[in-house]
């Protein structure tokens, strides 16, 4: 969501932006060709020497001047052939995981990220760091002038953990809300495009006592996002869409690269962090859910910080930056 957020204005600033990718579930292939993306696919390995030159090829017979890497197996060497190959590249990395770094462009959306993080990188290399950067779609934007309500009681709950939920977290919350003792709450669901729960997730609901909603990946995110009063959330990219929002939120850490994130935001005082998904204490999760649902003061205080780190305008600055004074295909 992140890359197509910076390729919807690529494509508004400059032309065309291509996906090239090494699998991609169904549901989300359908999402980008409806936002007008090309989808190419790399059949090589990821990671390796062989996906670098076949993602160069691709490039060359586009004519793409601008690559945007995104993925934890895109290494020191990788990034390196891609620079050799004289193609302007940005790496988006959020824990400075590789040995080295040759790209032309680092951005790290992260409240944590730290010039530190990479010390070991070509001296040309231009580092993009924090919320300033957060790349957001354009269907926020039009909510940038919005101001939140807060209502003495907060009845509208969102669920949603993130693409797939490979642990099915999601029934874990749905428990969790069973014993959140406020009349009239209604909670809707969303399961992303590679859940593979769905079933469960519908038994877990139709027994609740609240009205539950499940709802597909095409729902309206940002007008989901201002329904809501509250939301349960995975740890990824979604945090900065509910900062910008304003919605008060509770994060659960669904892999490792959450992990900073969620407790970077909790540190800050814009989020709670629930924790490790296999470790969540229910009973903990309902008492801090049911504490929120009734503490107005608190949750227009979450809302107040996390507007004021995330304007929306992320993705802008960086088309910008990549494009540089040149046209070209991202």
């Amino acid at each position: 969501m992140r890359c197509l957020a910076l390729a919807q204005d690529w494509n508004t600033q400059r032309g065309n932006a291509v996906f090239a990718v090494g699998s991609i579930p169904e549901g989300l292939d359908r999402r980008l060709r409806s936002e007008g993306m090309s989808v190419t696919e790399i059949a090589s390995p990821l990671g390796t020497e062989e996906d670098a030159a076949e993602l160069i090829a691709a490039a060359r017979q586009l004519g793409a001047e601008r690559i945007v890497l995104d993925g934890y197996h895109f290494g020191a060497r990788y990034q390196q052939t891609v620079k050799e190959a004289d193609l302007r590249a940005l790496f988006i990395d959020d824990y400075g995981h590789a040995e080295y770094y040759f790209t032309d462009l680092i951005l790290n959306q992260n409240l944590y990220a730290d010039e530190g993080m990479y010390r070991r990188r070509n001296l040309t290399t231009q580092l993009l760091l924090g919320t300033r950067y957060a790349l957001l779609r354009r269907e926020f934007l039009s909510w940038s002038n919005w101001s939140r309500p807060t209502p003495a009681v907060a009845r509208r709950l969102l669920v949603t953990l993130g693409g797939s939920d490979p642990h099915n977290t999601t029934c874990k919350v749905i428990r969790s809300l069973w014993d959140v003792n406020v009349p009239d709450l209604e909670v809707k669901i969303l399961l992303g495009p590679a859940n593979r729960h769905q079933e469960a997730v519908r038994q877990a609901s139709g027994q609740a006592p609240w009205r539950f909603e499940i709802l597909t990946p095409q729902v309206d995110m940002a007008g989901m996002m201002a329904w809501a009063d509250l939301a349960i959330t995975a740890a990824g990219t979604t945090c900065w869409e509910m900062a910008f929002m304003g919605l008060p939120t509770v994060t659960v850490e669904l892999a490792e690269n959450q992990r900073r994130i969620a407790q970077s935001l909790a540190e800050a005082g814009i989020s709670f962090n629930a924790g490790w998904h296999s470790d969540l204490d229910l009973g903990h999760l309902t008492e801090t859910i049911a504490r929120l649902v009734t503490s107005a003061d608190e949750r227009a205080e979450l809302s107040r910080r996390g507007r004021a780190i995330v304007d929306g305008f992320g993705a802008r600055r960086v088309a910008q930056i990549l494009v540089g004074a040149d046209a070209g295909v991202c």
